[in-house]
């Protein structure tokens, strides 16, 4: 009789643990497919960029015909009209990389057309992650600190440090932050030496807190980890990703290295 009350708690625990997994992977796919949308739509932006670089060759060749035929009148107001199609469309370069640019190009276009400060160092080459996982972690990371500083009283701020340490992939975000929800518990129990706490700690952040778990669970995919700290008035987001070890980014038998919180170490 033990025996059998034993094996049908087991059986009732994996079947909670199984339907609990099962509705966390949707989810996941769910967030997956809108950031997959999200990707396409950055992607098209870049690649209508590139396409104006390529008719400027055209305006210049336009130019030049009028300077030849002495229409300088014409030629000055057709360099002003490129000049300004120029402007509109000049977009600062972050990274190599097209993917984590056009992530970066989109978010700091629209925080700073809000007027959020943003200061990005991007320290790596070709992106050694899936493009897919790394619009997802990349996408929630920036979207989270936009909106965390349009609810916050100026002066705000976005800083993303990204850099390959041997063979982990470094993400250090901090932005403006006004306020957060702790779950007491946690935060008590895991925030006691001031370090970072895991997602559950953190009860409302952006849609519901689901974009902390969604770090975390892009993280974990990649043997890595996302950890989040809160020191009014600034938010911080810590994630290292183990590389791949055919990446060309990654070293050679060389152990992880985390990144540190160097500004408030």
């Amino acid at each position: 009789l033990l025996f059998c009350s034993a094996c049908l708690t087991i059986s009732i625990w994996l079947l909670f643990w199984e339907i609990q997994k099962t509705e966390e992977e949707a989810q996941y796919k769910n967030l997956l497919s809108i950031q997959q949308l999200q990707y396409r739509k950055f992607t098209d932006e870049l690649d209508s960029f590139h396409r104006t670089q390529h008719d400027m060759r055209h305006h210049f060749r336009a130019i030049d015909s009028l300077l030849r035929e002495g229409k300088n009148e014409e030629a000055a107001g057709y360099i002003s009209e490129c000049v300004s199609i120029i402007d509109s469309r000049e977009q600062e370069i972050f990274c190599p990389d097209p993917l984590i640019n056009a992530l970066l190009q989109y978010y700091v276009g629209e925080a700073r057309q809000s007027g959020i400060r943003c200061e990005i160092h991007v320290r790596i080459g070709r992106c050694p992650i899936d493009s897919v996982d790394m619009t997802v972690l990349l996408g929630n990371c920036l979207e989270n600190a936009v909106l965390s500083c349009l609810r916050s009283e100026e002066p705000r701020l976005i800083r993303l440090n990204m850099r390959i340490v041997n063979s982990t992939l470094a993400i250090l975000m901090e932005n403006t932050c006004s306020a957060v929800s702790f779950s007491r518990s946690v935060y008590q129990r895991e925030n006691e030496n001031g370090g970072y706490l895991p997602a559950k700690a953190f009860l409302s952040m952006g849609a519901g807190g689901k974009g902390l778990e969604s770090l975390e669970h892009s993280a974990a995919r990649y043997g890595g980890t996302a950890e989040f700290r809160f020191r009014n008035p600034r938010f911080y987001t810590r994630i290292t990703l183990e590389l791949p070890p055919s990446s060309p980014d990654s070293g050679t038998g060389a152990q992880p290295v985390p990144l540190s919180a160097s500004r408030e170490a």
